[in-house]
């Protein structure tokens, strides 16, 4: 089983504010790396810089054999990079052009990475249905934009995703079917996720290995059934202890 992202001792600092502090996982084929944390823990900082969005202080990120530390040399370069691995954003109503209508979105998209997809077999893909082609973003829910995200991203044949989270503006019952899609895409083709989220149910729907941060550092990883059914750091079993669920009383914190 290929590793298809491998982060390497990732530092990211702004000023003398270190929120990223020796990180480091892989993900690897066909299988979903969560990463968890609550707010400050470093997640997206983390996300962005596999994504090429944030530049590491210091660290390195690989994806499929490539140092991505260097900055992409040419377009035909950054159209590479993005074949190889898409970004599904928390929030898709930004993500995408309120103006634009999602049969143009996708044929843009397809494209840019000369495809063989048709905006049809990607919204099928999805489970989403043609008759909204011709619908610009304001004319859809949260779950059905996110999809557009997801066709979007399935576009470029992506070998891995980050999916920074990605459900966690959605309804319940529409987090599950875009769960249950993730999934089953994941198991037709392969493709490796690095899945950033908080929400624990989540982790358990669809983690293969966890990693834990705080503040910035790894507390913990490993399989997942490992880590959510045996935790063995302080603040993993503090964490999952504090997360609702039916008969769920808060965790008090002594002094």
């Amino acid at each position: 089983m290929a590793d298809v992202i491998v982060v390497e001792n990732l530092v990211k600092r702004y000023g003398t504010l270190e929120v990223v502090h020796d990180v480091s996982f892989t993900v690897r084929t066909g299988r979903t790396t969560a990463l968890v944390g609550e707010s400050g823990a470093g997640k997206s900082t983390i996300g962005g810089i596999v994504t090429g969005l944030v530049d590491a202080t210091a660290g390195k990120v690989t994806v499929c054999g490539e140092d991505r530390s260097k900055a992409a040399r040419s377009s035909r370069d950054r159209r590479r990079r993005a074949a190889q691995l898409q970004l599904v954003p928390q929030d898709p109503i930004t993500f995408l052009d309120p103006r634009q209508r999602v049969s143009a979105a996708l044929a843009e998209t397809i494209a840019l990475h000369k495809s063989d997809h048709t905006p049809a077999d990607l919204m099928a893909a999805v489970g989403l249905s043609t008759r909204y082609a011709s619908a610009v973003p304001r004319e859809m829910s949260g779950g059905q934009c996110q999809r557009v995200a997801i066709a979007r991203a399935l576009a470029a044949d992506p070998v891995a995703m980050v999916l920074d989270e990605a459900v966690s503006a959605l309804d319940v019952s529409v987090q599950a079917q875009v769960l249950n899609l993730l999934r089953d895409l994941q198991t037709r083709t392969s493709t490796a996720y690095l899945f950033i989220t908080h929400d624990l149910s989540v982790v358990r729907q669809m983690a293969d290995d966890v990693v834990v941060l705080r503040r910035g550092q790894v507390v913990e990883d490993g399989p997942a059934e490992q880590v959510l059914d045996d935790p063995q750091a302080d603040y993993t079993k503090l964490l999952f202890a504090s997360t609702p669920r039916p008969g769920w009383k808060p965790v008090r914190r002594t002094a």
